[in-house]
């Protein structure tokens, strides 16, 4: 709690403000000015609140001079009649942080002078950045400071300094400092560290009053840019330590000169002399500043499209800005949320490009255990997965395929005997493989497929359904990829030639089997491919498979580690996968159990049967890197990989690898990173499958702006689909601009969505967003209407 001197004669004001003050701050009374002179002499207030007419309105002025240019570091708040407010105005020019009308109620006292307090702090953080930071640096962070709760935004930030928000990007980007959405965020968690660690704030408290869902949220984002928990934060060091934390996470970037702790350093700058140093950057960046930008479009022809029946049924936002100078060229709905479809995509690869950065690869580690004799091993083999999606034939001739090249690189350490058994490790990510707001009819076909932290063929399985010999025969399966040998089961009759083939795929969680149940036409063949719904079982059987055939024995069989710190007996033990048509072996989301006996040589283990040494790594085995990773979810919209590149940033940025800690992730590094307003997104998935996600036009223009300054927009321009390209959603759309767009498609049920970027008829680049939901009508009418929406942005 702040500790506040209050000097008020009048007993019924004094009463009011301590009671609403009590219950948030430490309150200590002066009757007169003596006193609290002597109480600011002798102990460390933040504030002090006083009457601004006690003895009378000239003497309590010249006080209040004289406690500013004493007390520089004071927050100093003071009571007005609030019938005669004109004869206050003076008291801005004294140095006063706040000011409390007579008639405030409690909750306008608390604001006020947590307000006052505020602008305290925020002036000592901008003290301390004075000699470690170039201008505009210290003044933006300083305004962060001040101003940081829910209602803060680029736009509010840029507005404040007379600037379009494009301008102050150019300003900073100049100086070399971070983006204004970072320091914006540098502005949340410094006023964070102040109220956990000195007004002494519960955690979901300071969360709430910052702007943060939840306090988890500001957790992550602490332990994300600072590397401290709030406890850790409020138990020591403060708004000096995360301000400490900040700098040093950006290094060269802000960083100049020798440390000066808040408080200390040179005086705070006037604000005009904040305001030219920002105007010489500007000059010497050429920076864009207010009504810059290309001519109109023409917005009576998208008036017709979305006005003209049956699109005037539809809910449709739109919002297209010009990408230089950040001008708004048209709006419509653009805070109102929608359910965005595959335009989810875009906020899942923005975050994994920008967290992950384009040349990140996933790594998948082959260790082993114990004493290895020449080609024998006397311990356990592990395998290490990390949620790689990319082994699938967009990326391998097949998964198959690249479980081969992983059984290779095993062959080429020289091994051929296994004494212990083989354990795939999964245990950074959750055993869930169903998207927690996904619709269950979803679940059966390919754009449903769910993953794991170790699974190939992007979740499908490919089926070729063969009829029978004859006119009510059982048709055949054979499927791949072929993990556990009866993990389809087929129950197909055969139908005549002129009849309609139909199969419907159902899973069953108790038997772990695919059944495939309906008819095919006499003499068909017919190629399908559905969710494979047992990932992980099954990559692993085939990874087995796949060892076995590259000449290596693995003596105990293949189990696999779901719980992290949950380990096999280190004993060569027989270790079975479990069997399809039983409940043996390891369960779904269980620790796996040995049985049976020892079975490998005795000379392979010390007396107690336990291999003698650490875990080493034989092999790695790595993915191709994010930025081809993000183009093979972009293009197409695949949604497979968009998920398993949820899940692996929440095994890396949050507590595990699950859809609850990785949505996290995507929507904490928005917020605080892309400055995208809190209430603009409501992520629930990565894909886009979830009618649960939503989101604003505005959101999806600020994440599509904020790449397009950063360092990775060519990559993630291109990874985009464009018209005419071949396997892209764009691929027979949009054939009039081919080459002037670059965007995300989205469709599910009554949802259709298109946003990316567009070169305009004049050279000019916009960056746009179109949303649609509750249509009612065939996707191919509302797509159409969108890309005639398009075609009037372009010109």
């Amino acid at each position: 709690m702040a500790v506040l001197a209050i000097l008020q004669p009048d007993a019924r004001v004094e009463a009011r403000l301590s009671e609403a003050l009590a219950g948030t701050h430490v309150v200590e009374l002066s009757p007169r000015w003596s006193d609290l002179t002597d109480a600011l002499g002798n102990a460390r207030f933040d504030a002090c609140i006083v009457d601004a007419d006690h003895p009378d309105r000239r003497s309590a002025s010249e006080r209040l001079a004289a406690l500013r240019r004493q007390y520089p570091d004071l927050a100093i708040v003071v009571c007005v009649e609030s019938e005669h407010p004109e004869g206050y105005f003076g008291l801005g020019a004294l140095g006063v942080d706040g000011v409390l009308a007579g008639t405030d109620r409690y909750g306008d006292i608390r604001s006020n002078v947590d307000r006052a307090l505020a602008a305290t702090r925020a002036r000592l953080v901008e003290r301390a950045l004075a000699e470690r930071m170039p201008e505009p640096g210290p003044a933006v962070v300083s305004w962060a400071t001040e101003h940081a709760g829910p209602e803060t935004s680029v736009d509010r930030l840029a507005a404040s300094f007379g600037l379009t928000p494009a301008a102050l990007r150019e300003a900073l980007q100049a100086a070399g400092l971070p983006p204004p959405a970072r320091l914006l965020l540098w502005g949340r968690l410094l006023q964070a560290g102040d109220r956990l660690a000195r007004d002494g704030r519960h955690v979901e408290d300071v969360a709430f009053s910052l702007g943060y869902s939840t306090a988890t949220a500001l957790a992550r984002a602490m332990k994300m840019h600072i590397g401290l928990t709030p406890a850790e934060v409020s138990r020591g060091p403060g708004a000096k330590g995360v301000l400490e934390a900040l700098i040093e996470r950006v290094g060269g970037e802000a960083g100049r000169g020798a440390s000066t702790p808040i408080g200390g350093g040179s005086s705070t700058r006037s604000a005009t002399e904040r305001l030219a140093a920002l105007a010489a950057i500007l000059a010497l960046s050429g920076c864009a500043t207010l009504g810059l930008g290309g001519p109109s479009v023409d917005r009576a022809s998208i008036e017709v499209v979305v006005e003209t029946s049956p699109i005037d049924q539809l809910h449709v936002g739109v919002l297209a800005v010009d990408a230089q100078s950040g001008r708004t060229l048209y709006s419509r709905n653009a805070h109102r949320k929608f359910v965005p479809a595959s335009n989810q995509k875009i906020l899942v690869t923005a975050t994994a490009l920008s967290l992950l950065g384009p040349e990140h690869r996933f790594t998948t580690k082959l260790r082993s255990s114990g004493i290895r004799y020449g080609s024998v091993l006397s311990g356990d083999l592990e395998v290490v997965a990390s949620g790689d999606p990319s082994w699938s034939g967009r990326y391998w001739e097949s998964g198959t395929a690249a479980m081969r090249a992983l059984a290779d690189s095993l062959h080429a350490t020289g091994i051929r005997y296994v004494a212990g058994s083989g354990v795939v490790d999964v245990s950074a990510w959750d055993s869930t493989t169903v998207g927690p707001t996904w619709e269950f009819e979803d679940l059966r076909y390919a754009y449903g497929s769910t993953g794991g932290a170790f699974a190939i063929d992007e979740g499908e399985i490919r089926a070729i359904v063969q009829s029978g010999p004859r006119v009510g025969s059982s048709g055949s399966v054979s499927w791949s990829p072929a993990g556990t040998p009866d993990f389809v089961t087929a129950r197909i009759e055969t139908v005549p030639s002129d009849s309609a083939t139909r199969i419907r795929p159902s899973y069953l969680p108790e038997s772990r089997r695919l059944i495939l149940e309906g008819v095919i036409a006499e003499g068909a063949t017919d190629t399908l491919r559905f969710a494979m719904r047992d990932p992980v079982r099954q990559a692993v059987a085939v990874l087995a498979a796949a060892i076995e055939q590259a000449g290596v024995v693995v003596e105990g069989g293949w189990s696999i580690r779901w719980v992290r710190g949950a380990r096999p007996e280190p004993t060569p033990c027989r270790i079975v996968l479990a069997d399809a048509a039983s409940n043996d072996g390891a369960m779904l989301g269980a620790p796996t159990e040995a049985v049976g006996g020892p079975t490998s040589p005795s000379d392979a283990c010390d007396e107690a049967g336990r291999s003698a040494e650490a875990s080493i790594t034989l092999a790695t085995f790595e993915s191709p890197p994010v930025v081809e990773l993000v183009a093979g979810i972009l293009e197409p919209s695949q949604n497979w990989m968009t998920e398993q590149m949820v899940r692996a940033l929440g095994a890396r940025y949050g507590q595990d690898g699950s859809w609850r800690e990785g949505v996290g992730v995507v929507e904490a590094y928005l917020i605080n990173e892309a400055g995208v307003d809190a209430l603009d997104i409501a992520p629930r998935d990565g894909s886009g499958l979830s009618a649960y996600n939503l989101v604003t036009p505005r959101a999806i223009v600020r994440i599509l702006e904020e790449m397009r300054t950063g360092p990775h927009y060519d990559s993630f321009r291109s990874a985009m689909a464009e018209p005419g390209e071949e396997g892209s959603t764009l691929e027979r759309r949009l054939l009039d601009l081919r080459g002037r767009v670059h965007a995300k498609t989205g469709t599910i049920s009554n949802v259709n969505s298109l946003s990316g970027y567009l070169v305009r008829d004049n050279g000019r680049e916009v960056i746009f967003s179109i949303l649609t939901n509750g249509s009612g009508l065939p996707a191919s009418r509302v797509r159409a209407a969108i890309d005639d929406v398009v075609r009037s942005l372009a010109r």
